[in-house]
């Protein structure tokens, strides 16, 4: 469960005020910045992975058949009346090939 009865804590920003230092910002923002760089290689890296993975399934994956071919089988059954039963559906898609 979420408590609401405390009202959330401040956050200290006086380390940014320029009035302090001027190059105190500038050192907060970049070690900020390669902490968030460091933490961004691995995800990076895996979506390199899963792009190659992706593409190479793509590549390899059977072509369906072309629409025209699909589209005179259907209108075929549609014409005869007949219902086709699941394999006839698969094989017409090139989703099964017995």
């Amino acid at each position: 469960m979420t408590d609401y009865s405390r009202p959330p804590g401040r956050i200290d920003l006086r380390v940014l005020d320029e009035a302090l230092d001027p190059s105190q910002a500038d050192r907060v923002i970049h070690a900020a910045l390669r902490r968030r760089a460091g933490h961004a290689t691995p995800w990076l890296a895996a979506a390199a992975v899963l792009l190659l993975i992706g593409a190479g399934a793509l590549l390899t994956a059977p072509r369906r058949a072309a629409p025209n071919e699909a589209a005179g089988l259907i209108r075929d059954w549609t014409v005869a009346r007949h219902v086709p039963t699941n394999g006839e559906l698969l094989a017409a898609f090139r989703g099964y090939q017995p």
